[in-house]
């Protein structure tokens, strides 16, 4: 701030130096224009914070929907893992999924004996038996079914290969699952049923017993002891020779 010594302090010493410095009046106005310049910029300064106050809003706003982008985010990466945890009630449908994938027909619900290729019919059929059915006749029960889902298949198949010889070039594992579809709607609880010619390899018994029905009895004939298919049967003693 400017300041200015007066000489003396009586009304003339006052006249005397205004008269000296005519131009005094001048500074006062500069000192009263820079002052009300002072206050107008500190009052446009605290209005121009208060005008900010929104950016900082928009900031915050910003930071919360960026949170919510990343957790969603992890969430997703989250559902994209392989789930190795299951709560009660989950784990108890899954269970019983399963448990429908395992067998069609419970231990016991069926007396079943499977006969091997080239076995007789007569020789090999129980005198209480309920019903008979053979596996190359189950097969060419779906392909002749109408508008059956396997018809294109078997159809391509025996032409190629023959009727009689088709059964055998079946993919793998199709024909168990035909004749436990076969099964599932024309046998029930307490049956005692004898299907021939089947099953083929030890891969077919295997996943006969997993997904039809346990076996009670696997019939071939005595030349065919040494057979994969009949060790596989004997070491549960299932085997029976005729």
């Amino acid at each position: 701030m400017l300041q200015f010594k007066l000489p003396g302090s009586s009304k003339h010493a006052m006249e005397r130096f205004l008269l000296r410095f005519p131009r005094f009046p001048r500074v006062s106005a500069t000192l009263n224009h820079r002052n009300l310049t002072q206050r107008r910029l500190a009052h446009y300064g605290s209005t121009g914070n208060r005008d900010d106050a929104p950016g900082f809003m928009k900031i915050a706003i910003l930071g919360i929907v960026g949170t919510v982008i990343f957790v969603q985010a992890v969430k997703s990466l989250d559902k994209n893992q392989p789930k190795n945890w299951y709560s009660e009630e989950e784990f108890e449908n899954v269970v019983q999924g399963l448990r429908r994938r395992v067998s069609i027909f419970k231990q016991g619900d069926l007396d079943l004996t499977l006969i091997a290729p080239g076995v007789s019919q007569g020789v090999a059929r129980p005198a209480a038996v309920t019903q008979v059915f053979d596996a190359t006749e189950i097969v060419d029960f779906f392909r002749k079914e109408p508008d059956g889902r396997y018809v294109a298949l078997l159809e391509e198949l025996s032409t190629k290969e023959g009727e009689t010889r088709y059964i055998r070039c079946l993919p793998k594992g199709m024909l168990v699952m035909l004749i436990g579809t076969f099964l599932k709607s024309n046998c029930c609880q307490g049956d005692s049923v004898v299907i021939m010619n089947c099953p083929f390899d030890v891969q077919d018994a295997i996943k006969f017993e997993n997904e039809v029905s346990v076996v009670t009895k696997f019939v071939c004939n005595s030349s065919e002891k040494d057979a994969e298919i009949a060790k596989y049967y004997d070491t549960v003693g299932k085997t029976e020779l005729v």
